[in-house]
C-alpha cells in the first residue's frame, strides 16, 4: 500500500476512536457526538473496503491461499452445478373466476411442510413444472395427468374450457432446474373447477 494510503487509514482509525470515546463517555454523549461517530464509522468503513478492493481482494500479486490466511473469500473459478432436485414443492390450488384455477407453490421448509411460510423458488431452480388435467373422477398419480406448463414465478391461472366446468381439476407440480431436470412429483391436489 503506498504510504499516503496508509497515512489516510490511520488518520481515519484515530478520528474514528476519538469519536467513539467521546460518543461513548457520559459526560460528553449527545444526539450530535452520536451522530458524529456513526458518520465517521461510515467513511472509515469505506475506505477499508476500497483499500481490501485495491490492494487485496483483487491484486495479481497475491495467492488464494495468502487470501485465505488473512480471511478474505475467495471467489470460485467455476459455476457450482446445481443437483437435481431431491424434493417438491408445496402445492395449493384455488378458484378464481369461472374455468379458471389459480395454481401456488412454496418450497418446503424443512421439518414442517405444512406450516412453510417462504413462497420464494429455491437457489439454481428456474421454477416448477406443473402437471394437470380435467377428469369426472379426481386423479390419483402424476402420471395419470396428461398437460403440463413450467411457471417461473411462484403463481400461475390455468384456464379451463367451458367443456371442463363441473369437473375436477388434479395437479402435481416438481421442480426444475437450470439444466431442464425435474425433481419428485408432489402429491395430487384437485380441485373443483367452477
Amino acid at each position: 500500500m503506498p504510504p499516503p494510503r496508509y497515512h489516510e487509514l490511520m488518520r481515519l482509525y484515530s478520528d474514528y476512536n476519538q469519536k467513539y470515546d467521546i460518543s461513548e463517555n457520559p459526560k460528553t454523549r449527545t444526539s450530535s457526538t452520536i451522530l458524529d461517530r456513526k458518520q465517521s464509522r461510515k467513511i472509515y468503513e469505506s475506505y477499508i473496503r476500497d483499500i481490501v478492493r485495491t490492494y487485496l481482494a483483487f491484486n495479481p500479486d497475491l495467492t488464494d491461499a495468502q487470501r485465505e490466511y488473512i480471511g478474505i473469500t475467495v471467489r470460485k473459478k467455476t459455476r457450482t452445478s446445481i443437483d437435481v432436485p431431491d424434493t417438491y414443492p408445496v402445492l395449493a390450488v384455488k378458484q378464481v373466476d369461472p374455468g379458471r384455477l389459480l395454481v401456488q407453490f412454496r418450497k418446503q421448509e424443512l421439518g414442517n411442510i405444512n406450516e412453510s411460510k417462504r413462497r420464494n423458488i429455491p437457489y439454481g431452480y428456474v421454477g416448477a413444472v406443473i402437471k394437470y388435467g380435467a377428469f369426472d373422477v379426481p386423479a390419483t398419480d402424476h402420471s395419470e395427468l396428461g398437460l403440463s406448463v413450467t411457471s417461473t414465478r411462484t403463481k400461475k391461472i390455468i384456464s379451463f374450457t367451458t367443456a371442463d366446468r363441473k369437473k375436477t381439476a388434479s395437479f402435481s407440480i416438481a421442480w426444475k432446474n437450470e439444466k431442464g431436470q425435474t425433481g419428485p412429483w408432489s402429491p395430487v391436489v384437485s380441485e373443483n373447477i367452477p
